[in-house]
Parts: C-alpha cells; sequence; structure tokens
C-alpha cells in the first residue's frame, strides 16, 4: 500500500480516538494547538498524519462522568 494512501487528516484520528467529541470542538483544538502530533502542534486539522504517527490531547482536561444520585 502507498504510504500516501495510508495519511489520514489529524482531525479524523482525533475524533476516532475520542467519540465524545464533536468535529467543529475537534478543529478547534488542533487550532488552539492542543492537538500534538509526535509532541509537535499540530498545525491546522487537515494536516495528513500516518498511522505510525502518536495523536494526543495536551493540557486537556480528564473528562468527568456526572453520577446520577437517587432522591427518595
Amino acid at each position: 500500500m502507498n504510504d500516501a494512501l495510508a495519511c489520514r487528516p489529524v482531525r479524523d484520528v482525533l475524533l476516532e480516538q475520542n467519540p465524545h467529541v464533536a468535529p467543529a470542538q475537534a478543529s478547534a483544538l488542533v487550532m488552539e494547538g492542543l492537538v500534538l502530533v509526535n509532541g509537535r502542534p499540530a498545525r491546522h486539522p487537515g494536516q495528513l498524519v500516518r498511522p505510525t504517527d502518536r495523536v494526543t490531547v495536551a493540557g486537556a482536561p480528564t473528562p468527568v462522568r456526572p453520577r446520577l444520585v437517587a432522591v427518595a
């Protein structure tokens, strides 16, 4: 397989890794410089990354799941 064909936009990789994130929110994270590709900020949401690249979110708070509390 051609290596160029295996490349995908960083926004798509981010959405795949974080299904709870909306597409617009993923793009905003990239534009704010919070999405890192191999430890360096992604330049734009359409930046192509290889399957071997590491895509992470820097400075993102850990998601907190709401707890349900029964009220008697």
